[in-house]
């Protein structure tokens, strides 16, 4: 983005280019993106660019989610695994069957 706003231009690039940016600052950037996308003195060019540094941001996002709750899927798996180590499948059946009834 060839913005004559410095702060937009390293805002884009902070996103793009994956900078470890810290978490009380991002909204900011964010903030920053979306006044130049906004903003009627922008050019248009400079408008597609902030559009997609923000919408690169929420890919972002997307993918930190997606990869927590498959961190969370593993650890459910072996907390799974470690109680099917550790009780037969009448146990495992019997403790399932009274979690339904309660």
């Amino acid at each position: 983005m060839r913005s004559r706003d410095p702060d937009a231009r390293l805002a884009e690039r902070a996103l793009r280019e994956a900078w470890p940016v810290p978490e009380d600052r991002r909204a900011e950037l964010v903030a920053k993106l979306i006044d130049v996308a906004l903003a009627e003195a922008t050019p248009p060019r400079e408008r597609v660019s902030a559009v997609k540094a923000l919408l690169m941001a929420g890919r972002l996002n997307i993918e930190a989610i997606r990869t927590a709750q498959a961190a969370d899927y593993e650890d459910v798996l072996a907390r799974l695994d470690a109680l099917q180590g550790t009780l037969t499948r009448g146990e495992l059946a019997a403790g399932a069957c009274e979690a339904e009834r309660a």
